[in-house]
């Protein structure tokens, strides 16, 4: 059950961080850059909240 939360978690907020990236790139960046940094958002943004909640959550699965 746990696990299954961690990994909701992940996928939700690697989604939430790779649409952040994409409206900054959107904005600040030429849009031919997004194709490239979105996915990369969405990839760092996703290991990044995985380690985190990995850390806080206990490890009672």
């Amino acid at each position: 059950m746990i696990f299954l939360m961690r990994l909701l978690f992940g996928l939700v907020g690697s989604v939430m961080g790779g649409a952040a990236l994409l409206s900054f790139a959107y904005f600040y960046e030429e849009p031919g850059n997004m194709k490239i940094i979105a996915p990369l958002g969405i990839v760092v943004v996703g290991v990044l909240l995985l380690i985190v909640i990995d850390r806080f959550t206990p490890k009672k699965d």
